[in-house]
């Protein structure tokens, strides 16, 4: 058995799962990284899963996410590229008994003659949740505020890029010259204008693309709705156009919340890649399970 956390800035979530991996009990709880101070932790994980505990007392307990940060109950570090379940079960950092925190991973890399480092935290067991579904994948997509484009082979991450993609979006749409061209958000799914985006932005310099969202409206006289759409087919449609000319891909993964996922695989479409969308929940947990089983807790059940 194990108990697996994600914890992130607002908010926690947690799962009991059995020997099989599968989901026995879940828990949510608001008291997220960001508004704990470090001595609140404990009491806050007794909060979100005590009552397991207490019927479990053996089971061991598997954290990821912002909790491991700097400001985090405590700093879990990054492990290097490449890695593996291997690697991040090396780097576990216990801090209370049966309680540990997975690392992050960081990158370096060099443009011209420039260092670029990356890191994420979180995002590591996903993907090691999606290489367990899917073994063949040369790319994975995190679609999210910050966006991970992962390289994978042999089971393991090779190097990864963020894009600030979704917070962008989020500035432009709502604090730029832009905001008075787009709409508000709706429920209804972007139509074409999403797709005519996608195509400006993956061959137009991007600070050009964006400007077009504003020539739509003044000159174009067209819906704020479909600016909107427009925007953010330029964005994605500019990150996915320099995510996969990064490296040659045969089979991308794109792992995340469902609407974003639906827009990055209609994005992929215009490049006629091959996608497979893996369920984000699913994979947080085989990671974790992953990571368990190569520290071998699972085996000791400590």
């Amino acid at each position: 058995m194990l108990i697996s956390v994600d914890w992130g800035t607002t908010n926690a979530r947690a799962w009991l799962l059995d020997d099989a991996g599968e989901v026995r009990l879940r828990a949510s709880s608001k008291a997220g990284m960001g508004g704990l101070s470090q001595d609140e932790f404990p009491a806050a994980l007794e909060a979100l899963v005590g009552a397991w505990r207490a019927d479990h007392p053996d089971v061991p307990v598997l954290l990821s996410g912002m909790v491991g940060a700097k400001g985090g109950w405590a700093e879990a570090g990054y492990v290097g590229c490449p890695f593996d379940a291997n690697v991040l079960a090396e780097g576990l950092v216990e801090v209370a008994p049966g309680v540990r925190i997975v690392p992050g991973a960081k990158t370096l890399r060099t443009a011209g003659t420039q260092p670029v480092r990356d890191v994420m935290r979180g995002e590591e067991v996903q993907i090691l949740g999606a290489l367990a579904q899917e073994d063949d994948l040369t790319q994975l997509s995190l679609p999210g505020t910050h966006s991970k484009w992962v390289a994978l082979s042999r089971g393991r991450a090779l190097d990864f890029t963020t894009y600030m993609t979704g917070e962008l979006f989020s500035l432009l749409a709502e604090e730029s010259i832009l905001s008075r061209s787009v709409g508000e958000p709706a429920a209804t799914a972007f139509g074409t204008a999403f797709e005519d985006g996608v195509e400006v932005g993956r061959t137009t310099p991007v600070t050009s693309a964006i400007f077009g969202v504003r020539t739509r409206d003044v000159v174009g006289g067209l819906p704020a709705r479909q600016n909107r759409a427009f925007l953010s087919g330029v964005l994605i449609g500019h990150e996915v156009a320099n995510a996969v000319s990064a490296a040659p891909f045969t089979k991308i993964g794109l792992c995340g919340q469902g609407s974003l996922v639906a827009l990055y695989a209609r994005a992929l479409k215009v490049l006629d890649a091959d996608v497979v969308k893996i369920d984000v929940e699913a994979a947080t947990l085989r990671g974790h399970r992953a990571v368990a089983s190569a520290a071998g807790l699972l085996e000791s059940g400590s």
